[in-house]
């Protein structure tokens, strides 16, 4: 482990809330163009799945952090609102 540091992705905490916000509205507006609500739940699940293993990868063989639980939270409960209706 000599020599080897985790480095944040994303170092300006502006463009860090950016792309958190461009990774939630995205994967938002992509959920709920399915009509069914339990493909809507399923797919909302899958993308923060997707995210969730993306990150794992870059922090393990990349040593890079990207945002991580903040947006992954909010991806899985735009599955949840078919409930609402």
């Amino acid at each position: 482990m000599a020599n080897k540091s985790i480095a944040t992705a994303i170092r300006s905490p502006l463009w860090r809330g950016l792309f958190v916000l461009l990774l939630v509205s995205g994967s938002s507006m992509v959920v709920t163009r399915r009509k069914q609500g339990i493909q809507r739940f399923l797919l909302s699940i899958a993308l923060a799945g997707v995210w969730g293993g993306i990150s794992y990868t870059s922090f393990i063989y990349g040593k890079l952090m990207f945002p991580t639980t903040i947006p992954i939270i909010p991806i899985a409960l735009t599955g949840l609102s078919i409930f609402r209706h």
